[in-house]
């Protein structure tokens, strides 16, 4: 759009520019597609068993710090996949079934726990080699 009364346009056929009297403008916004989670959520992860790498999903109602760890049956922490503010929302994050030390973790049975301020929820995975 040039001023209220000529636009020009690109398109259609290559090569073509086309010229427009009384152009009309359209504005664009971004579009919020769904509304922010009600409750913290912590979906099952997938595969699961899994051997390569599992997806872990989680949702959050309102902005906070967020911790997602996994850990062995003794309690042990052995990944920490994200620790960050986040806003609300949906996200998700992949283990590669590695440590801290980016050695492969040993088959098992493993917790994976999302953390904030205010809550924690947890579940089980298990990791084939």
């Amino acid at each position: 759009m040039i001023n209220e009364k000529l636009g020009w346009a690109v398109g259609g056929t290559p090569g073509r520019v086309y010229k427009f009297d009384h152009a009309t403008s359209v504005e664009t916004r971004p579009l919020a597609l769904t509304a922010p989670p009600e409750a913290f959520y912590l979906a099952p992860n997938y595969p699961n068993p899994f051997n390569a790498g599992t997806r872990i999903a989680y949702s959050i109602p309102y902005e906070a710090p967020v911790k997602v760890a996994i850990y062995d049956l003794s309690g042990r922490e052995v990944a920490v996949l994200e620790e960050t503010v986040k806003p609300a929302g949906s996200y998700s994050v992949r283990w590669d079934g590695r440590d801290f030390t980016r050695r492969e973790a040993a088959s098992g049975i493993y917790l994976y726990k999302l953390q904030t301020a205010k809550m924690e929820l947890s579940s089980k995975l298990l990791l084939l080699r």
